[in-house]
């Protein structure tokens, strides 16, 4: 089985995985997308499993930019991520699956060992089985299991199991003899998580849910000096319980409700034979057929969300007598279901709270990390977000705003590895928190 020896190796492994899996994709009209067609508004796959697009008209969205009308898709069903992880001579090393997804940026990416949903891994596309699903299901010692939501604004209450399984250095592990299974050193991972386009974002999604002493590989997990202190100062129990308060509804009342318009009923949108067409004139909605080596089944149509423009993605940082905190925004998405959740600083696709916009303009920025990600090539096609963290100096001193918190890395492990608590941005963010390149950003600040 092939070990990844550096960032540049996997890279490398990930070239060779892409020439394997030969993707082939092409638009296709509606009517021409095999096993999918209209009903009662919606697109639908013919045998009524994996997933609809459907048309929703929301009564509010808060601070969202993208409208009170959005095709969004309805997949009410939990899928599975998960990483194996086990001893080796230079700590513990990762399971990773070199994945091919028809709407990723370069095609393929660094996966979960498992990543599945659950049409798939039941296997109600007719196709091969998931690899490694048994040991999951059998799985005794789980470091990290537990449920967390997909993008708010895209998915109706969509939600993922994300396990860290962990397995002795003698547990009889065989990959496929396809050439897409590596194992990965915990150090090389953490060099990789500062790497665009080449770790997805469910992998980054379960490495910055699961326990993340494993990533410390028998070192101290930071050695940036105000990293170190942020991560050691213990969350009081107290003030945990408050923040984590801030995610839960007071009432019904706030709920965001919704109706049903019927894709062809979205205000301002035109719904054509080859594209539903949203009021600024760009394609949100398209149909592709597939054909790739390497997965389950090898040729497939589907419809996949489309956006054209990049998304921004911000994780303000400051320093407070030696300690980096980092300030987390509540977000009511209407696909979290019955709850808020902690995510960015700032989204693009969310409005500034007016309060937080001076802060950038108050004293020094500084950009100390930035990746390029794909997100959910699975569902997205081409839909690119830039996510950074962002150093910012004279910030107002003051740990609560109605919007947000600052929080310190001990505070933000507790947040982010409870279930429920972090959108799917922030995940990707504290990944890139959790990586080497940022810990070297940080030194001497």
């Amino acid at each position: 089985m092939t070990h990844i020896q550096s960032s540049a190796d996997a890279i490398s492994h990930l070239a060779g995985a892409r020439e394997q899996a030969e993707l082939k994709i092409h638009r296709v009209p509606f009517p021409e997308c095999a096993e999918w067609h209209f009903s009662d508004g919606r697109l639908r796959r013919a045998p009524g499993d994996f997933f609809t697009v459907a048309g929703i008209d929301f009564d509010d969205v808060g601070d969202a930019l993208t409208g009170t009308q959005l095709p969004m898709i309805d997949q009410p069903e939990i899928g599975w991520l998960g990483f194996i992880v086990r001893p080796a001579e230079t700590g513990l090393e990762w399971l990773l699956q070199a994945k091919t997804e028809p709407g990723n940026v370069g095609d393929t990416h660094y996966a979960p060992t498992i990543q599945a949903t659950k049409s798939n891994y039941l296997r109600k596309h007719g196709g091969c089985p998931t690899a490694f699903l048994g040991l999951f299901q059998s799985g005794q010692t789980f470091a990290a299991d537990g449920i967390h939501s997909e993008q708010g604004t895209r998915f109706l209450w969509k939600f993922n199991r994300n396990s860290t399984l962990i397995v002795g250095d003698d547990a009889p592990i065989s990959c496929p003899a396809d050439g897409r299974w590596f194992w990965c050193s915990t150090d090389v991972l953490r060099d990789v998580l500062a790497v665009s386009h080449a770790l997805n974002t469910d992998a980054r999604s379960v490495i910055a849910t699961s326990h993340w002493p494993l990533l410390s590989a028998g070192c101290p997990l930071f050695r940036a000096s105000c990293l170190q202190a942020s991560y050691h100062a213990l969350p009081r129990k107290i003030q945990l319980d408050r923040l984590l308060g801030r995610t839960q509804r007071r009432s019904r009342i706030d709920l965001p409700s919704w109706k049903e318009t019927g894709l062809a009923g979205l205000e301002g949108y035109e719904l054509t034979g080859d594209a539903l067409i949203d009021p600024s004139g760009e394609e949100a909605l398209a149909c592709y057929c597939v054909e790739v080596n390497g997965r389950e089944v090898s040729q497939w149509c589907q419809p996949f969300l489309m956006q054209s423009e990049t998304s921004e993605v911000t994780l303000f940082m400051r320093i407070r007598n030696g300690i980096a905190e980092f300030f987390l925004r509540v977000f009511n998405e209407p696909g979290f279901g019955d709850r808020r959740e902690f995510g960015p600083s700032l989204h693009s696709s969310f409005a500034t709270p007016q309060q937080m916009k001076p802060w950038q303009k108050r004293g020094t920025t500084r950009e100390l990390m930035m990746t390029a990600q794909s997100d959910e090539g699975g569902r997205f096609m081409q839909v690119k977000t830039n996510y950074r963290i962002v150093l910012l100096e004279d910030v107002p001193d003051r740990p609560e705003w109605p919007f947000g918190v600052w929080v310190g890395l001990s505070y933000l492990e507790q947040i982010t590895t409870r279930s429920g608590k972090t959108t799917n941005e922030l995940r990707t963010l504290v990944s890139m928190i959790l990586s080497n390149r940022f810990d070297q950003a940080c030194e001497g600040l």
